[in-house]
């Protein structure tokens, strides 16, 4: 007698999907990670903002949230003219 296994379906709750980005700045006031697409950056379903650093000396770093991030990369370098392009998946 064979048995089939059941299978089981485990629903948590509904949360946004995760969502992919890039930073490209247009100008670069301190002249350290320059001009064009700068970074490439992911924000999970739980808020989780983490960006990798392209560039000569690349890095990842981890934020608590997208505006953690933009207020330290974003808002603090008015005169970057920097844009964040969100990546349809």
């Amino acid at each position: 007698m064979s048995r089939k296994k059941k299978s089981v379906s485990v629903e948590g709750p509904q949360l946004p999907e995760t969502q992919s980005f890039k930073m490209i700045r247009n100008s670069d006031e301190t002249g350290v990670s320059g001009t064009g697409t700068v970074l490439d950056g992911i924000v999970f379903p739980n808020g989780v903002c983490c960006v990798q650093w392209r560039g000569a000396t690349p890095c990842v770093t981890i934020w608590p949230s997208f505006d953690a991030f933009k207020q330290v990369h974003i808002d603090a370098h008015p005169t970057n003219d920097t844009e964040i392009k969100w990546l349809v998946h």
